[in-house]
């Protein structure tokens, strides 16, 4: 969904669809909403592919192998290939909303046994933009992230993770010809790994790490036409949400308006 870098701009909104053979279709809507410092943007899409009967050829080099006892080694398999997300964002004067999911099914061979897998993920972000001086402009941001994968066939297993990111970025222009980016940001991230082939849920594997960092950058223009080279300051995000969302700076220094 390429929602993340519009900006909602009037009312309207907007639905479309195509269908395919063997019940293949594509469905999507996107609708948009002002009203004053308000500004709203959302939109869903659902894909389906032709599932896909095949033959699964299981050849194991593994002899004796106990987790591929009993698999015959021709098999009947569909393969699918299901998919939708969605996307919401919300604007209201320097703060900015939008979240996110996404979620697919398709086939999974493990050991020889044939499986379905299932993806999720939710993403959410919220952001402030603060403007302590006509040279001095910071973002604040926090950011969460959540992923779950399960295959209820063999081997049995779900996982569950997630992510929370900090951010504080500032962008300081202290003369016309000079801009100061630092920041700092704190990350953490968590997760876990379910068996379920015993009946009841077993945890086999759990695991959490946080990270924090900073960063600085400095950018000196030449003249008019010319400026030292601006590698990318670290972590900084480059996603234009307008209002106090995930973004550098858009007026960018050196840039003409």
């Amino acid at each position: 969904i390429n929602l993340i870098t519009r900006e909602a701009e009037n009312n309207g909104f907007s639905v479309g669809g195509a269908p395919g053979t063997a019940g293949a279709h594509q469905v999507s809507g996107e609708g948009t909403y002002t009203c004053g410092d308000l500004r709203v943007i959302g939109g869903a899409q659902l894909h389906q592919r032709p599932d896909w009967n095949t033959t699964y050829w299981f050849n194991n080099p593994i002899p004796d192998d106990p987790f591929a006892a009993g698999v015959p080694s021709v098999q009947d398999a569909t393969i699918r290939d299901h998919s939708r997300g969605a996307f919401a964002g919300v604007t209201y004067k320097n703060l900015t909303v939008m979240s996110s999911f996404t979620e697919w099914r398709t086939a999974a061979f493990v050991r020889g046994t044939v499986g379905e897998s299932h993806w999720k993920r939710g993403f959410a972000d919220v952001g402030y933009a603060l403007e302590p001086s006509d040279q001095w402009r910071m973002n604040l941001n926090a950011t969460y992230t959540k992923n779950l994968f399960d295959i209820e066939e063999f081997p049995h297993i779900g996982r569950d993770s997630h992510e929370t990111l900090l951010e504080w970025a500032n962008f300081v222009n202290p003369t016309a010809r000079d801009q100061v980016t630092f920041g700092v940001l704190h990350r953490q991230i968590r997760g876990h790994e379910t068996f379920f082939g015993l009946g009841f849920p077993l945890t086999i594997s759990e695991g959490h790490r946080a990270a924090s960092a900073a960063y600085a950058q400095i950018d000196h223009r030449l003249n008019q036409q010319e400026r030292l080279p601006r590698p990318p300051a670290a972590q900084v995000h480059d996603v234009k949400a307008g209002g106090g969302g995930p973004q550098r700076d858009h007026h960018r220094y050196g840039d003409q308006e």
